[in-house]
């Protein structure tokens, strides 16, 4: 209230700032500030690579929709951990692949598709880890075939198969 008003009538503000107290119109700002500068897409592609390979597969590939300038680089991560929880597949607890084969073939598929997914996408030469850990039968032994020709045209490192029940 400005102390020209009249006593019982308030005083109209002449901008949306005068409605925020003084102390926190500088951390509005700071805000403002912080969100036009965008200081991580300024880093190179290397750098953000090798932060998005710390994280697993599928949070990588979730931040290509932060902006063009991050699309596709989750391509480029060098740890391909691909298991169930990559690609956000639950299984019930109490299922197992001897009582019920035909469930595990299909969530199988399920998998292996979702892989192959992820292969066709994936772009770095230089692979430090390579893993498949999901239980896997002979129908798919073609399937394994290929990733294994991945694993050796993309140079992995370490290459880890976890085919049998875990």
């Amino acid at each position: 209230m400005g102390s020209s008003s009249p006593p019982g009538h308030q005083s109209h503000p002449e901008s949306a700032d005068d409605c925020i107290p003084l102390e926190k119109r500088t951390w509005r700002n700071v805000e403002k500030h912080a969100q036009n500068s965008d200081r991580i897409s300024a880093l190179p592609d290397d750098i953000l690579i090798q932060i998005l390979s710390l994280m697993t597969v599928r949070e990588a590939a979730m931040t290509d929709v932060l902006s063009p300038r991050w699309r596709h680089l989750w391509e480029n991560i060098d740890h391909l951990i691909l298991d169930m929880d990559t690609f956000g597949m639950q299984v019930p607890a109490n299922s197992d692949y001897r009582g019920n084969p035909d469930f595990w073939n299909s969530e199988a598929t399920k998998f292996v598709n979702k892989v192959n997914g992820v292969l066709r996408h994936h772009k770095c030469n230089r692979i430090k880890k390579f893993e498949v850990k999901f239980p896997l039968s002979s129908v798919h032994a073609s399937e394994l075939d290929r990733w294994v020709s991945f694993a050796v045209k993309s140079g992995s490192e370490m290459v880890n198969f976890i085919l049998s029940e875990f």
